[in-house]
């Protein structure tokens, strides 16, 4: 059959074709079929030598990162591969890049990295992306309205950097977003409703910024909302009723705003709550009664408002509440008998208000029970033995006609409602006797005695006049060798882990002691307006309970510019230096901040920061590891023991460890005040900071103990995508 007669009959031409193939003919076809398969599979196979696995980034989105590269400032060169080629954007060559199909840029993760500058808009060229992190630098500018745009996006990490202005609406058109982490910046204006419109969102977190305006009621519309904090702000209005309709959410935060109003009754739906925080706000009315039907709660934070009423006898029914704190409130009535059946709880605050009555009995059945206050209310009667011995004075001062504990008066009957109190006979019934022979002696001996140490009192004060030198020398030393110190000499440290005998020191050890420097270092800072710029672990002394004390405070403003250059380099040698000390030779009040927070790693640790490891020191070597995600291997042995018999323990040990971080921040801006590292520290174990406080002042602590969280739930969103 010819050509011509194959094109008039195509049908019949093609029949033959598939008769030829199938009885082997047609032999130009599947060569060229095995060709085209060999081309594609060699353009896919990396060559030799390069980096590259053959991936080839988008153009539209090596444009986008390029952009985000110009706008940053990389003081410490992380970006320094992010070169103009972008042959090896997707291969690892380019820190912090992941991308999927197509050479498409599937995630941004660049915590952690110093970076400062501002985020670019053609973040928004990036179509595909799914996770943008950020967080822990020092970023500012505006948040880019661009990243509404990315339909893709699963996870916002920009929290704890310096970002200014609104929250962008547009990022209410991320259909598919589930975190949303702004915390920790400086954002203003009022939170978008139409946030809303990302139904997908499990976790917001506004948390520690300029915010104002209404809490949105859109919010409660969210179906799959499990945590909202939206704690530190300067949020107005009332808690809205609607959020109720959030059964899903777990941790509810709206501390430290000037909310108003009352306590919803819809609040009580919230059947999955475990964390509750509505503290100092300007929150009115009573105690709910639906509270006690959040079953699930295990934290309800309350304090600092003007809520009055009684506390619901039905706050037994919490099983699962292990904090439960409302000071500074104006409570009246007495204390619920039934809070004794709250076999879980571990601290109760109820100091400042107006309550009444006795202490009930039933406290003293609360095993778990480590940090108690009835502190300044109007309580009375005798305080139940197994308090007054577990508790010192400062759970129960400010009660007048409180008795039966440390420092207080003497219980008598008048004191016990049920027996009536008898009049005190008169001067002249009373029985007078006279001394014995032996209780004469007793007598003149003890005068003699009292003579005798008054003349030796006189007799020492006369010498250390006449050597006065020698003897401020001496007791230095004594003082030395008598207090402990949380290092050991010639090392800078004792690894944080031991004590001088060499015992393991638990974490609620090492933290009391992180709060006691903490507290010291703000008084430095506020009230005495003095930079110590010597902090090391040889300066912090013990006493006989481990409250910390800062020694060698005022050194350098007694000594010349010289002998203070000497000492800022041995404390380098031990490495408690903060870097800008290499240039500026004058301490400040960021460089002892930068020194605390090595004390704090080396509690954590147990490691000695005069030590490095591969060439790192202390603070550049547990930043190493947390970047890398290994956090569990930063901490000491002892510290995860205890981590493992607590509950709470890791979360505690990862939030310090946070706060560390951010005080060696090698820019100095970045680092907190003393204030704030105090404030944290509270909030992370309040029950150590009610007693650090009272160690420290002899009053009971008034600085705010929020529970507020600031750890990070990357790994929840990494399950989800």
């Amino acid at each position: 059959m010819g050509v011509r007669s194959c094109l008039r009959d195509g049908a019949q031409c093609n029949a033959v074709s598939s008769r030829k193939r199938r009885r082997g003919g047609g032999f130009t076809v599947l060569p060229h079929l095995l060709l085209q398969l060999l081309l594609v599979a060699a353009a896919a196979m990396p060559v030799r030598g390069q980096r590259s696995a053959g991936v080839v980034i988008a153009q539209a989105d090596l444009q986008g990162l390029q952009a985000i590269r110009q706008s940053l400032v990389d003081p410490r060169g992380f970006l320094s591969g992010w070169n103009g080629t972008g042959l090896d954007a997707c291969s690892g060559g380019w820190a912090g890049i992941k991308c999927g199909a197509g050479g498409k840029v599937v995630a941004i993760q660049l915590p952690f990295k110093g970076l400062a500058g501002t985020l670019s808009d053609k973040v928004g060229q990036l179509t595909a992306l799914r996770r943008l992190s950020f967080h822990d630098n020092i970023i500012g500018g505006q948040v880019p309205a661009a990243i509404g745009f990315l339909r893709e996006l699963r996870g916002v990490y920009l929290h704890n950097n310096r970002f200014a202005g609104a929250v962008p609406p547009a990022l209410g058109g991320c259909a598919l977003l589930q975190t949303l982490d702004l915390s920790g910046n400086f954002l203003s204006g009022s939170i978008p409703s139409t946030l809303a419109n990302a139904t997908r969102l499990f976790r917001i977190n506004l948390a520690y910024n300029n915010l104002s305006g209404v809490v949105p009621s859109s919010l409660a519309s969210l179906p799959f909302l499990e945590s909202l904090q939206l704690n530190n702000n300067n949020l107005s209005g009332v808690v809205p009723p609607a959020i109720g309709s959030l059964r899903l959410l777990h941790d509810l935060s709206l501390g430290n705003n000037l909310i108003s109003g009352s306590i919803p009754q819809e609040i009580g739906n919230l059947s999955n709550l475990r964390a509750l925080d509505l503290s100092d706000n300007l929150l009115g009315g009573s105690l709910p009664e639906s509270l006690c039907k959040l079953t699930s709660l295990v934290e309800l934070d309350l304090d600092g408002n003007d809520i009055g009423g009684h506390i619901p006898d039905c706050f037994d029914g919490l099983k699962n509440l292990t904090k439960l704190s409302l000071k500074r409130n104006v409570l009246d009535g007495e204390i619920p008998a039934t809070v004794g059946n709250l076999s879980a709880l571990s601290f109760l605050d109820v100091s400042e208000n107006n309550l009444t009555g006795e202490i009930p009995a039933s406290l003293s059945d609360l095993a778990n029970l480590s940090s108690f206050n009835v502190s300044y209310n109007n309580l009375s009667g005798p305080v139940p033995v197994v308090l007054s011995n577990k508790f010192n004075s400062t759970s129960f001062v400010g009660n007048l006609q409180l008795c039966g504990f440390n420092g207080s008066a003497i219980c008598t009957s008048a004191s016990s409602p049920v027996a009536s109190p008898s009049p005190p006979l008169p001067l002249s019934e009373r029985r007078t006797r006279k001394l014995n022979k032996k209780e004469l002696i007793f007598a003149v001996a003890g005068i003699l005695l009292l003579f005798l140490l008054l003349f030796c009192c006189v007799l020492v004060f006369w010498r250390n006049d006449k050597q006065e030198s020698s003897s401020t020398k001496k007791s230095a030393k004594d003082v030395t060798t008598t207090k402990k110190t949380v290092g050991k000499p010639g090392s800078g440290t004792d690894g944080g882990a031991r004590a001088p005998d060499s015992s393991p020191v638990d974490w609620p050890t090492r933290m009391n002691i992180a709060i006691g420097v903490a507290r010291g270092l703000h008084q430095l800072h506020t009230e005495a307006n003095m930079v110590h710029g010597n902090i090391t672990s040889n300066n912090i002394l013990l006493d006989e309970s481990n409250n910390a004390k800062i020694a060698d405070c005022g050194l350098p403003r007694l000594m010349s510019p010289a002998a203070n250059s000497s000492v800022i380099a041995a404390a380098g040698a031990l490495g408690y230096r903060a870097p800008e000390l290499s240039k500026l030779k004058k301490a400040n009040t960021k460089t002892d901040i930068y020194s605390l927070g090595v004390v704090m790693l080396e509690l954590l640790t147990g490691k000695s920061p005069g030590d490095t490891t591969n060439g790192l020191d202390l603070p550049q070597w547990v930043a190493s590891v947390v970047e890398e995600e290994w956090t569990n291997e930063v901490f000491d042995l002892e510290l995860m023991k205890d981590a493992a018999a607590g509950s709470e323990t890791g979360e505690e040990l990862v939030k310090t460890l946070k706060l560390a971080l951010h005080c060696v921040d090698p820019s100095p801006p970045a680092r907190p005040e003393a204030q704030q590292v105090l404030r944290q520290l509270e909030q992370i174990k309040p029950s150590i900071a009610v007693s650090a406080a009272a160690s420290f002042t002899g009053e009971p602590s008034h600085t705010t103990a929020t529970a507020t969280s600031v750890v990070t739930d990357d790994t929840k969103s990494t399950i989800t995508e």
